[in-house]
């Protein structure tokens, strides 16, 4: 038996020796568990069946062991069942503390039984499928309105998952307890055919986020297990349905496999376990395991057998199949663990990296770097920071060309790091590269046939030639990289160029991936810079704040000279500050007060104030936010304009009292250059914009402050610093200069995010923006180190501490340091029943080769918390852990392991030091601090989204010239008050963070001039946007002003028209009888003159402010005066067609003058009846006189008034009449065009209607084109007067003309005897008869009319 399995083990030895050329990747491991059903415990059981369980599992043991002597290696696996109706009590709160205690009792009970005999628990609570959770999960999601999908995040104000947390929690620790050995695992059961990642996607984020929270917490949880009840991969059956589901099965395991990428930073083994039979002995594990690999996720496949069918002869399958997924061979075996290994075949270096570095010359130099895999970071790489990549034009990260060569596929991502130079120019860079160069090796594996080169280029936010993305937005814009790393102000600058991506889509497909919202884990107030406009446009990756810096020994030296003095250090240093208490509040008034008193004290600032990098606006953003004012709202306009505090006048100035003390009093120090100050105070003060842009105020560098009153760095009092910055000068170690909290409620937020842009062809944006956000998420990712090395203290993720901010030696040495000096030895804490415990302890210092440690002597404490009497001694450690006897201190507490109901739990307990020296200089940690800034950090805009112009707000140095205007008096006895400074300060600031018009698509808020009576415009004086090249500065008016020299001709032009008709009218009656008159009819003359008349009045309507009335009277004239003037000649011209196109003579006379009047009054009535209905708004319900609003492209939205009589149906159709009657007249002219002249005017008439027909064409297109009532207005003038001057003269003047100059015209018509024609009694109808002498001849003419 022996020989055939060595004989066996040779045979996959000499198969595994062929590859070894290749390099071994990560191991997956295939293994053989046993169990047995006897083995198998409930939880909550009655105690009978707890007993009756034991035994059968003690018989089922006892007789395997004794089958024979190789049994005595098998690794036997109990199982702990969680009782459904543990979850159905905690889900009615009916779970008690005496429950807790009957569960941790039977669980010591059962694992003790077994300590020497079952190494291995899994605990199974059937999670994925419990509906007890599935109502939690439900219940938790009503709780959030509008809320479908949201993860369930674990903590302790989550009652339902925290409970059974704890109670899991205690299961473990208690297995820990009994026996190191034994390994507790964490398992699922899982029913593949029912696997469905989105209905089971919240429960397996709450799996991860309990494994995850239980290896943060120190708890050691062996594996996570998905155990398969049953299930079916091979194909040995024929039936087609059994093949389908197979499928089916093997598909949801891969599937579930894709999808547990949220454990990829488990260290934890995922164990699949699946039950051993004929088929799935035969299973081909070949895609499982490389999904696992690609996952990032320790896998491992375990068939799990009854241990009656325990086998020592080993079975294997041997798998040599030369996949191009570089699976080279594994195998499985009934006896042993065998580890089966991934194979990479690579005869070249696969991990080596050419990295070029182009010059601004255009020279370059490259060089290969190798990559080291488990440290993440290029071997034998040199130091950067970003100042130094600024000095390249470009960097290009790829693989050697060897490697791409054989690919044959390359793909190029373009990166910009985009920072402030002067301000973070001095930050390390290195984990730029040693991230690209993993996201590389990453993509490869992935898709072996393709290849990517990250080409990386670092620029300046502050310099305008490293301005990106310049070109057109909607074009291929080779200034644009496909991603970037910008500066908070920036996101939001580009965000209005439109160059950016929503990044919406890749954050459902990291929820997709990983299980977990990407929202749900960035701090709160990031929201405020990265979400713009109801999108995600950033994904955040550093985090600047602001902390308190200060001088514990000033403080103390202080106090020392002046026992009553009341100078606390500030916090978390001193109880003091811990109730809430107006007199106890660490607000900026104490702040103030402290530093004034430090001044006197000292003789020296009380604060240090820095100016470098614009920190005045972070200062004072935060003093703003914790008086209770906004530093930038936002008005209800529709383009939402940006101010500074408030839309009125300056109400507040009294809460920045306290500020402009401290600015005059000397309790801050210079940080503007002397010679800056001094030319600002010698200059004429700066009024105009481009006065006060021109005014520059040259800072103090940071260290030059730092060494203003000592030759080496330090501060006298307080300062409020970027503790990132001063972390050089001040390290953690300090003993005097310590960070504390910062005054108010908010500190400053700020940092840099990912983006992607938008402005690559589109035939590969898709492509590119995926791999855009892969490199995202692998800078997030907390599991690797780029994200820490980029923050020194903090990061912006809740759910990531940075790894220098974990417990390290660091943390050991202010535990070593607070029981080195501690003062008191006495501690307090309270219990369970909210009563102070009092505890006495021993303090033994550290030395060079011990930790410091803390003696518990209490012997009441020690038997109610430790169950014994003995002393028990503490070590300054890593961790609190009774079994190693550490602890951990922080902020004056320390955190104590004790015992409750054989449980290790954890007591803080507080020192009383401070009731004995109040300025007792006990370190907390950097990171404690910046931690509790981070959680009330605001970014400058808050409550607001980030928006393009804040920038402006830093460049202007807008904060730096309120300071100095309050600090200093300037030459020219200006010597303004606080209300005034503020309110210019407010000024400028509107100002400023007003977008450009053309940026805000010219939906701008304007006022208005009074109308210009020489040009007729209006300035425009833009208050929601600054005026660009193309906007408009003035617009026309709604009206022509009376005194504008339109209105002044107009009225010229009316004067004479009507002094010169009253002269016409006076002609007519003196020369009534004369043959010209009288030949066109002497009452048609008079009704034509006084229609123009009428019409001439109107054009006074069109000029002056528009109203209802005018409206209406304008409309009034006009239709009656055009439709006498063209009713007059059409009745005239069809008089005369009467007469002369007819037949019969004696009906030639037969009309008479009162039927032409008779017709002229029904055209009038007709047209007065309608503008009766008309003007009553009769049948429609429209104003005559509108006002509307009217988009101008280059100016915005504008009110207009106008007189909208096109839009009326009456208006239409009494104009449609009017234009009747000159086609008809147009007609009839036509057909006497040969009648005698005397009586034939139809070349005037033609004229007069073509001239007509085309005026009112031209008045309908213009008023259809538009609303301007000006336009309109001219064109309604111009085409009146014209109408009148062209038909007065024709019709009127010029008989008159031909009348007073006697231009007698020949007859052609002469009667000498007209009853010779005429009877006796029509003589008597209504004709007239003139005499005419020529020479000596009496002449006779009968007129028609």
């Amino acid at each position: 038996m022996i020989c055939l399995f060595l004989l066996e083990f040779v045979i996959v030895a000499l198969h595994v020796g062929s590859s070894l050329q290749n390099n071994i990747i990560s191991p997956n491991i295939i293994n053989y568990m046993y169990q047995d059903n006897a083995c198998q415990f409930n939880i909550l059981s009655t105690i009978e069946e707890l007993n009756n369980n034991i035994k059968q599992c003690d018989e089922i043991i006892l007789e395997e062991l004794n089958k024979n002597e190789d049994r005595k290696n098998i690794n036997f696996h109990g199982k702990i069942y969680i009782s459904s109706s543990i979850f159905e009590n905690i889900s009615h709160n009916n779970w008690s503390e005496e429950d807790t205690e009957k569960v941790n009792s039977q669980i010591s009970v059962l694992l003790n039984n077994y300590s020497n005999q079952i190494f291995s628990w899994d605990i199974n609570d059937n999670m994925i499928y419990n509906e007890w959770v599935k109502e939690w999960i439900n219940k938790l999601n009503g709780e959030k309105q509008g809320v479908s999908k949201s993860p369930i995040i674990l903590n302790n104000k989550n009652n339902y998952f925290s409970t059974y947390y704890n109670l899991l929690k205690n299961i473990i620790v208690i297995g820990n307890g009994i026996n190191k050995h034994i390994s507790m695992n964490y398992q699922q059961t899982i029913d593949i055919s029912k696997c469905n990642y989105e209905n089971d996607s919240h429960r397996l984020n709450i799996i991860y986020q309990i494994l995850n929270r239980l290896l943060d917490e120190m708890i050691p949880v062996n594996s996570l297990q998905f155990n398969f009840n049953s299930i079916s991969f091979t194909s040995s059956s024929s039936s087609e349905k059994e093949e389908e589901t197979k499928k089916d099965n093997s598909n949801n395991l891969y599937c579930l496999i894709s999808n547990l990428k949220i454990f990829s930073n488990i260290e934890s083994n995922i164990n699949f376990l699946i039950p051993y039979n004929e088929q799935t002995r035969t299973i081909e594990f070949e895609s499982f395991i490389q999904k696992c690999y690609k996952n990032n996720i320790h896998c491992q496949f375990s068939f799990v057998d009854s241990i009656k069918n325990y086998k020592f002869i080993a079975n294997y399958i041997l798998f040599g199949k030369n996949y191009n997924s570089n699976i080279s061979s594994y195998f499985n075996s009934t006896l042993n663990i065998i580890n089966s290994k991934l194979h990479k075949r690579d005869n070249i270096n696969s991990n080596a990296y050419n990295i070029t570095f182009y010059m601004k010359n255009d020279e370059k130099n490259s060089k290969i770097y190798s990559y080291d895999f488990s440290l993440y970071m290029l071997n034998d790489f040199p130091e950067f920071t970003y100042t130094n990549l600024h000095k390249y034009q470009k960097i290009s990260i790829k693989r050697t060309d060897e490697v791409i060569e054989e690919s044959k596929s390359l793909t190029s991502l373009s990166f910009y790091v985009v920072v402030d130079i002067s301000d973070n120019g001095e930050r390390k860079a290195n984990y730029l590269f040693n991230a690209i160069a993993l996201y590389i090796n990453n993509k490869k594996d992935i898709d072996s046939n393709r290849d990517i080169e990250v080409v990386l280029s670092v620029k300046d936010s502050r310099n305008h030639e490293d301005e990106m993305c310049i070109g057109d937005p909607n074009k291929y814009d080779s200034t644009c990289p496909d991603l970037a790393l910008l500066t908070s102000n920036d996101i939001s600058v580009y965000y209005k160029k439109v160059k950016l991506t929503s990044l919406d889509k890749f954050i459902r497909e990291y929820y997709k991936d990983y299980g977990i919202t990407l929202e749900s884990k960035i701090y709160k107030y990031a929201f405020y810079d990265y979400h713009i406009d109801n999108q995600w446009m950033a994904i955040p990756f550093t985090v600047q704040i602001r902390t308190l810096l200060f001088n514990s020994t000033t403080f103390e030296n202080c106090k020392l000279f002046n026992k009553n003095l009341e100078l606390h250090l500030p916090p978390p240093y001193n109880e003091y500050w811990d109730s809430s208490t107006e007199e106890t509040s660490w607000d900026w008034k104490t702040f103030f007060k402290y530093a004034k008193t430090i001044k006197d004290c000292t003789g020296y600032p009380g604060i240090t104030f820095f100016g470098e990098n614009y920190e005045e606006l972070k200062f004072l953003s935060m003093f703003i936010q914790s008086i209770g004012i906004p530093f930038i709202i936002e008005n209800d306009d529709k383009a939402k304009v940006k101010m500074f505090a408030t839309e009125n006048k300056i109400d507040f100035a009294d809460r920045f009292e306290i500020l402009e003390e401290a600015l005059k009093n000397g309790s801050i120090n210079e940080w503007i250059e002397q010679e800056s100050i001094n030319n600002w105070k010698n200059n004429p003060y700066p009024t105009t914009f481009q006065e006060i842009e021109n005014t520059i105020f040259k800072k103090i560098s940071n260290e030059n402050i730092l060494k203003l009153y000592s030759d080496t760095p330090t501060i006298i009092g307080m300062a409020i610093v970027n503790p990132e910055k001063m972390s050089k000068y001040f390290n953690k170690e300090s003993s005097t200069i310590k960070y504390g909290y910062v005054p108010g409620i908010s500190s400053y937020y700020g940092g840099e995010g990912f983006v992607i842009t938008n402005s690559k062809k589109k035939e590969s944006f898709n492509l590119i923006t995926k791999d855009s956000f892969d490199l995202i998420t692998l800078f997030i990712n907390n599991t690797l180190p780029f994200l820490h090395e980029a923050n020194t203290y903090i990061t912006p993720f809740e759910d990531t501490e940075n790894s220098n901010c974990k417990q390290t030696t660091e943390n050991i040495n202010e535990c070593n340091n607070f029981i080195d000096k501690a003062m008191s030895t006495i501690y307090y804490f309270m219990d369970k029943n909210n009563n102070y415990v009092i505890l006495n302890a021993e303090h033994v210092k550290s030395t060079s080769t011990s930790n410091a440690k803390l003696i518990i002597k209490d012997s009441d404490f020690l038997e109610k918390y430790y169950s014994q009497t003995e002393p028990i001694e503490f070590v300054c450690g890593i961790d609190p852990n009774y079994e190693k006897k550490e602890i951990t201190y922080y902020n004056n507490r320390i955190d104590l392991p004790i015992i409750t109901n054989n449980i290790n739990t954890v007591l803080s307990i507080k020192s009383t030091n401070d009731y004995f020296n109040s300025n007792s200089n006990n370190d907390v940690s950097i990171c404690t601090v910046a931690d509790e800034m981070l959680k009330i950090a605001r970014p400058i805009q808050y409550p607001l989204n980030g928006f393009e112009k804040m920038n402006e707000i830093e460049t202007k140095e807008l904060v730096a010239r309120l300071f100095i205007n309050i600090r200093h008096q300037h030459s020219s006895d200006k010597n303004p008050t606080l209300t005034e400074n503020l309110e210019e300060f407010k000024r400028l600031m509107d100002h400023y963070i007003l977008p450009y018009c053309k940026e805000n698509n010219f939906e701008t808020n304007f006022t208005l001039s009074e109308c210009k009576v020489s040009t007729i415009k209006q300035d425009v004086y833009y208050t929601n946007c600054i005026p660009s090249e193309e906007s408009d500065k003035t617009t026309i008016c709604n009206y022509i002003p009376y005194t504008n020299a339109i209105s002044i001709f107009s009225f010229m032009i009316i004067g004479i028209s009507l002094v010169s008709g009253l002269v016409s009218f006076v002609l007519m009656l003196k020369y009534r009888k004369s043959k010209v008159l009288s030949a066109f009819g002497m009452d048609f003359s008079i009704i034509l003159l006084f229609a123009t008349f009428i019409l001439t009045i109107s054009v006074f309507f069109w000029l002056g402010e528009g109203s209802t009335a005018k409206c209406k009277l304008r409309i009034w004239f006009q239709i009656i005066g055009l439709t006498n003037i063209v009713g007059t000649i059409l009745l005239k011209e069809e008089r005369i067609s009467s007469i002369f196109i007819g037949r019969d003579v004696r009906k030639i006379f037969a009309p008479k003058m009162k039927d032409v009047y008779i017709k002229l009054g029904i055209l009038n009535l007709i047209q007065i009846t309608l503008l009766i209905l008309w003007s009553m708004n009769i049948f429609e319900e429209k104003s005559s006189f509108s006002k509307d609003v009217e988009y101008y492209p280059n100016l915005g939205y504008k009110n207009i008034e106008y007189c909208d009589i096109f839009s009326s149906n009456f208006v239409a159709v009494m104009f449609l009449f009017i234009f009747c009657m000159i086609i008809y007249t147009l007609l009839i002219s036509i057909k006497i065009r040969n009648i005698p002249k005397e009586f034939n005017e139809s070349k005037f008439i033609i004229s007069s209607s073509t001239f007509q027909i085309i005026m009112i064409f031209f008045v309908f297109f213009v008023c259809i084109i538009t609303k301007k009532e000006v336009y309109r207005s001219l064109c309604f003038i111009i085409c009146t007067l014209l109408l009148i001057i062209f038909t007065r003269p024709l019709f009127i003047e010029y008989k008159l003309y031909c009348i007073i100059t006697k231009k007698d015209p020949e007859s052609s018509i002469v009667i000498v005897n007209a009853s010779s024609y005429i009877s006796s009694t029509d003589k008597n109808t209504d004709f007239q008869v003139s005499q005419f002498r020529k020479g000596s001849t009496m002449t006779e003419v009968h007129s028609i009319f």
